[in-house]
């Protein structure tokens, strides 16, 4: 099932070194995760799927596939400059990664470049209800045991 942007919520973590730049990037973005029939352009091992978020208004992601992948065009935060992606490393350079998505959560671990300039990113997700409603349940059950607290009180005067 597809979920729109404001769905998921997404922590992530981008590492990486160029020949000019460094970064150690962490974040939380609300993220789209869209089946595709597209999928990545190499050797996916499930179905294929647009990972897509915002950072700092620039646009992130591409396709990942279910299991390990291969991707052209995955892009990646980067300290103080355009977003990262294959395209950065030179032509043929691909992003590979591991994407696992089971119901309402999603890990993934893509590695960007090669040799000396590379970029690793991270992420896990969740769909944004889940992880929304633990805190309102907590909240309405305490203030419920409260209100029946005070009920039971007052039928004792």
């Amino acid at each position: 099932m597809a979920a729109n942007a404001q769905d998921w919520v997404m922590d992530w973590h981008s590492t990486g070194v160029t020949l000019f730049d460094t970064w150690n990037l962490s974040g939380t973005s609300t993220a789209t995760l869209t089946p595709t029939t597209l999928g990545p352009g190499f050797h996916p091992d499930g179905p294929g799927y647009v990972l897509s978020y915002t950072y700092q208004g620039r646009q992130y992601g591409g396709f990942v596939a279910q299991g390990r992948f291969q991707d052209s065009g995955f892009s990646v935060p980067a300290a103080g400059g355009p977003p990262i992606s294959s395209n950065s490393f030179g032509p043929g350079t691909n992003a590979n990664g591991e994407f696992n998505f089971t119901g309402s959560t999603f890990t993934a671990d893509v590695f960007v470049g090669t040799g000396h300039s590379n970029a690793h990113w991270t992420a896990s997700g969740r769909l944004a209800s889940v992880a929304a409603a633990e805190p309102v349940v907590l909240l309405l059950s305490g203030a419920g045991l409260v209100c029946a607290g005070l009920l039971r009180q007052s039928r004792r005067s």
